[in-house]
């Protein structure tokens, strides 16, 4: 209904809607476009940025894991070989006495697979029935320094009083900081008269090696 006095409107009085020119469209397309891009990009970044920081995460609780694991075995062994190298792997070994009742001498045993990056345990009894346990996980998308062997023995004597283990690793993941392991553990309770200290011929194994006598082997 109309008002009084008002009157309808007519083509070509003004008041009629003509819409939106191709410009006006145009510029409108533009503009959203402009921001749809930023939102993506902003979108990616926060994308990026959170995969960086779970990588970097996830890799340093793989060292995480190798130190807190070694930290609590290397410092109680009363032997440590020198490291082997067999069939691309590297092995580690250290037998450990304790003077707990009930509690028999006992062996463990650690691998390096540098092929796949992983780093294994298991452990079993220096005398009697070896009751080796299954290899077990440690940490994974491991590289040791240099692609050597990635624990390094140092003999007790005249330098260190105690045998040492220097272990020095890195975990590399894309687009991730490298992280990396460099420490010593120290073999608290063995001294200059630890027989795995003899290496006579300069070949780098332990003239008189522990955990050897069970058959287990290093594979």
């Amino acid at each position: 209904m109309l008002r009084p006095g008002a009157r309808p409107t007519r083509p070509g009085d003004g008041l009629d809607d003509h819409g939106f020119t191709m410009v006006e469209l145009l510029v409108s397309m533009v503009i959203f476009a402009v921001l749809l891009a930023i939102f993506t990009s902003g979108i990616a970044s926060m994308s990026r940025t959170t995969a960086r920081v779970t990588s970097t995460g996830e890799a340093s609780t793989e060292l995480s894991r190798l130190y807190n694991r070694l930290d609590r075995e290397i410092p109680y062994a009363t032997a440590v070989n020198r490291p082997v190298q067999v069939g691309g792997s590297w092995y580690l070994e250290f037998a450990t006495r304790t003077t707990k009742a009930g509690t028999a001498p006992y062996c463990t045993q650690y691998r390096y697979v540098p092929s796949t990056g992983t780093v294994d345990r298991r452990r079993w009894n220096e005398s009697g029935p070896p009751g080796v346990t299954a290899w077990a996980r440690v940490s994974t998308g491991v590289q040791a320094r240099g692609g050597a062997s990635p624990w390094t023995f140092q003999a007790a004597g005249s330098t260190y009083e105690r045998q040492r283990l220097v272990v020095a690793v890195d975990v590399v993941r894309p687009r991730t900081p490298v992280q990396q392991l460099d420490t010593t553990f120290v073999a608290r309770n063995t001294d200059a008269n630890t027989l795995t200290n003899v290496d006579a011929n300069a070949d780098g194994i332990s003239d008189t090696q522990v955990c050897t006598s069970q058959g287990v082997g290093r594979t």
